[in-house]
């Protein structure tokens, strides 16, 4: 089954590189400090795809953590379960995958 749906995908990354340095998220070359390089493995074309960044910083631990947020949109790929028909539900899953 074809289904049209959006899914969003949270990345976390504890950064021992901006914590010490307290830096304007604008000004960061994220591929500098980290790229998970996530997608989408179960989609029938290329998904639409808003990626975000965000740096949290927790100043009690001197913790610095990369946030990569990422809001996806099209057609996934998920196998029918017609045990009840025609009173089923069927629970559509994101598979994802790094490189």
């Amino acid at each position: 089954m074809q289904n049209y749906q959006e899914s969003f995908v949270c990345c976390v990354y504890n950064s021992h590189f901006l914590r010490y340095c307290i830096q304007n998220p604008a000004d960061i070359d994220w591929d500098q400090y980290w790229n998970p390089r996530i997608y989408v493995d179960n989609t029938v074309d290329e998904p639409q795809q808003t990626v975000c960044h965000s740096v949290i910083y927790d100043v009690n631990v001197w913790e610095a953590y990369i946030v990569e947020r990422h809001r996806l949109k099209g057609t996934f790929l998920e196998n029918l379960e017609l045990f009840h028909f025609p009173f089923d539900t069927q629970v559509t899953s994101t598979v994802i995958a790094a490189e």
